[in-house]
């Protein structure tokens, strides 16, 4: 079960940098904010999936 949840968080922190690097292909002045959005929003969305997860479990 941690293993899941470790792979989640670690797959979430991979796609910001991912989705960061080709926002800054796209738009080459684009600020680091958006890196901190983007993880932002990664976690946000394992924290609910966790959620509905555990929630389904109980």
């Amino acid at each position: 079960m941690k293993y899941n949840r470790f792979k989640l968080w670690l797959g979430a922190v991979i796609m910001a940098l991912v989705a960061f690097f080709i926002t800054k292909l796209v738009w080459s002045d684009v600020p680091t904010a958006f890196l901190l959005v983007y993880l932002l929003v990664g976690y946000l969305v394992n924290f609910f999936l966790t959620l509905i997860v555990q929630s389904k479990r109980t």
